[in-house]
């Protein structure tokens, strides 16, 4: 019984690789030429993916560094999705990636300790200038839904480690043409 509670513990972290690989593998890198959108459902799996990953990190607290190690950085590098309905979702994947993250006494605790590397909250401000570089982008797109998207994850971001976006300022605010004008 031991060995069989033991091997469902180690399921979540395969499937959270899996889906990590699947995000990946299925973007939208594919040449244009090879499907037309009506053709190209790979955005469906993507979606999907995008989905599954939000549940595990609202459900999976204990999983919280793999997250900061293997999801953080596909879900930065998919924030160019090109299907509106999926950016939105790992947008909320990556949103509830955050909140998982808030800052608990356990972790404050933590960061007198000597490896501070494999805490959330330092490998979060790690990831900071990624996250910045690839919203930069996003905000320049015309469609509302992802600037939107990029302010509530920008907003959740100052919520977990207040102070992080004062660097990025100069960035960020001449980047946002259309959410000057939509805010």
């Amino acid at each position: 019984a031991a060995e069989f509670s033991s091997e469902r513990k180690k399921k979540p972290e395969f499937y959270l690789q899996s889906l990590s690989i699947t995000i990946l593998l299925h973007s939208s890198s594919e040449s244009d030429d090879e499907y037309s959108d009506d053709d190209d459902i790979s955005w469906k799996v993507r979606r999907s993916a995008a989905k599954c990953l939000e549940a595990i990190v609202s459900t999976r607290h204990d999983l919280l560094q793999d997250f900061y190690k293997t999801l953080s950085p596909a879900l930065i590098s998919r924030f160019k999705e090109r299907e509106e309905n999926v950016k939105a979702d790992i947008f909320s994947a990556y949103i509830s990636l955050l909140k998982q993250t808030l800052p608990i006494q356990s972790w404050l605790q933590a960061s007198d300790e000597a490896d501070k590397e494999d805490i959330p909250l330092t490998m979060l401000q790690n990831q900071v200038p990624n996250i910045i570089k690839a919203l930069h982008k996003q905000l320049k797109e015309k469609s509302v839904r992802s600037r939107q998207g990029c302010f509530i994850l920008l907003m959740e971001l100052a919520n977990v480690l207040p102070g992080c976006l004062a660097d990025h300022i100069p960035v960020l605010v001449p980047g946002s043409p259309y959410a000057r004008s939509t805010v």
